[in-house]
């Protein structure tokens, strides 16, 4: 069944667009579309929110800021006793971490 569009239709359409919100109906959308694209980018990249590492002990690969330090990357883990993490006892502020890669097979 073919419908023919008449000025009649376009116009009613016109004044039902202007006196409609959409925001109503694409702000949930931009915000379903903010979290798609938030969950692949967390997908993609390995690195985590330092807040997110485990603080029992675990090593872990951490990143610093590189404009500070000589190399950007550094195994640490969280030291209980004086509550920061630690390469080397004292407080650094970390940009990333993820969990070590496991060790090659010996040949």
């Amino acid at each position: 069944m073919t419908v023919e569009v008449t000025p009649a239709m376009i116009e009613a359409g016109k004044s039902a667009a202007l006196h409609c919100d959409f925001r109503e109906v694409f702000e949930p959308l931009d915000e379903g579309i903010r979290r798609i694209f938030q969950a692949m980018a967390a997908v993609s990249s390995p690195w985590r929110p330092i807040s997110t590492a485990p603080k029992d002990g675990t090593r872990i690969l951490a990143c610093r800021d590189a404009r500070f330090w000589s190399s950007a990357h550094i195994m640490i883990q969280w030291d209980k006793d004086i509550g920061r993490w630690t390469p080397w006892g004292f407080d650094v502020d970390f940009l990333g971490w993820m969990p070590l890669p496991a060790p090659p097979e010996a040949t």
